[in-house]
């Protein structure tokens, strides 16, 4: 810029000031100093018989200083008038939900930060990070959602939403929050104002499912064949969707990754035993909220946890009491099954990796109490090598997590005795190699239980 240039853009500023400042002594004479320029602090007001009105004072000289931005606008550049960002959130944080406390790691170093603490009761039902990383919301069993702030590492006033939570889903702008409460409904959260607004009564909920676009809400129940949308911008009704298969109780549903077709999947009902017991799948189409044809899977489930839908949304792998079975979505046809030892409880936890060519299963075998990974080949059933022992003993195990690039199997667990009062571990395990990398100290604040939930990932 020229000193011409600049000379002239003064001039522009001082008349317009000049302007400003006329036009201000034109509606009444300036009292010493600024207080004529304070609301409520000149003993003369448009309340006060005769009185001027005192609003004309700030609008002109506001009307002054608005010129003045404005003109100031041509000069300076556009980044220099906004807010300066908000802090950028750690993409190297890991966050383990645990009992009253949100626990921080450093995923680089394999460390544990000072636990967030907070007094709510009941342990976690569910998590949930909204997109940018900065927050993460914990529903309690006991009805509680706490939010937690992942950069001043605080926990804010919690929120009572009543029932008994199960589950936890997020719109996807994270405004908005879904909390499952069997068997009576599903409760709206705010998540901006950290209050409940609605509750969506539907009798014998089960599950839900959330289609990427945050516009239906799928809820299933426990003793029927009916699935119920919900329109999520109105909280209404949409016409009931009754499968073709009426003898059996949902177990789960899950959204295809491209959100075009959600699928219910539950055993055949045989009465009070589910011995000979098959599992049954439908599918949705979410476009039109119609159900093709069942399709009979085999095995029924164990209970270890919904179906994994491949990347391509092709091919679904579920525990059932044979091990893990992958099937078709297209005809249910299964694939293959790969065997694992028959565990008792806890059950089997699965996760897929992100390019669908490896199934992850931690599990402890009977007759053990060693944690066990065991990594399948998507394509054929068959082991990535041998069982991986974690180093871990199990005295309650925490979830399985998967790192979001596929690197890294995180497990959590807790050991017997009085130390599992104390502290817990998490194991790394190279999800290619299957080498134990070091394990990751979690300290437990309760003296009474120590739930462990999800470790949430930093914002990718």
């Amino acid at each position: 810029m020229t000193p011409g240039e600049l000379t002239r853009i003064e001039d522009t500023l001082r008349r317009a000031y000049s302007d400003a400042v006329d036009a201000v002594r034109q509606h009444e004479a300036p009292e010493p100093g600024l207080v004529n320029l304070v609301p409520g602090r000149s003993s003369r007001g448009a309340g006060r018989p005769g009185g001027r009105p005192r609003w004309l004072m700030p609008v002109v000289a506001g009307a002054a200083v608005a010129v003045i931005a404005l003109v100031a606008g041509l000069v300076v550049p556009g980044a220099m008038q906004q807010a300066p960002p908000a802090a950028p959130v750690p993409r190297h944080m890991g966050y383990v939900v645990a009992d009253h406390a949100v626990i921080p790691v450093n995923l680089t170093t394999d460390v544990a930060l000072r636990p967030i603490r907070f007094a709510v009761h009941g342990g976690p039902a569910g998590q949930i990070m909204t997109p940018d990383g900065r927050t993460i919301y914990v529903v309690t069993y006991q009805g509680y959602v706490v939010p937690v702030s992942t950069v001043t590492r605080t926990a804010g006033p919690p929120i009572r939403i009543g029932g008994g939570p199960q589950g936890v889903l997020m719109s996807p702008d994270g405004h908005t929050g879904y909390v499952i409460e069997p068997p009576y409904g599903v409760a709206v959260i705010n998540l901006t104002q950290i209050r409940q607004v609605g509750f969506i009564k539907i009798h014998d909920a089960l599950s839900f499912a959330l289609t990427p676009n945050g516009k239906t809400l799928y809820v299933v129940n426990s003793t029927g064949s009916t699935i119920t949308p919900v329109n999520t911008e109105t909280l209404t009704f949409l016409p009931p969707i009754t499968t073709r298969a009426n003898a059996y109780d949902f177990s789960y549903i899950v959204m295809a990754p491209d959100g075009k077709t959600a699928y219910a999947l539950g055993d055949v009902d045989n009465g009070p035993s589910l011995i000979g017991a098959t599992s049954v799948l439908t599918g949705i189409r979410t476009a039109t909220n119609t159900p093709l044809p069942p399709v009979t899977v085999g095995a029924a489930l164990t209970g270890a946890g919904p179906p994994l839908i491949s990347p391509d949304g092709r091919t679904a792998y579920a525990l059932t009491s044979a091990g893990v079975t992958a099937f078709s979505l297209d005809s249910g046809a299964i694939s293959w099954t790969a065997k694992l030892p028959r565990a008792a409880l806890p059950f089997y936890q699965a996760e897929i990796s992100p390019d669908g060519h490896a199934i992850y299963v931690l599990g402890v075998p009977p007759n053990d109490d060693k944690v066990t990974l065991y990594r399948i080949r998507a394509a054929t059933g068959t082991l990535l090598g041998p069982p991986v022992q974690t180093g871990q003993t199990i005295g309650i195990m925490g979830e399985m997590d998967l790192s979001p690039d596929g690197t890294t199997v995180y497990a959590q667990a807790q050991p017997l005795g009085p130390a599992r009062l104390t502290v817990g571990t998490m194991a790394t395990v190279n999800a290619a190699t299957g080498r134990v990398g070091r394990a990751i100290r979690l300290p437990f604040l309760s003296k009474l239980t120590s739930d462990l939930g999800s470790l949430l990932f930093g914002p990718s």
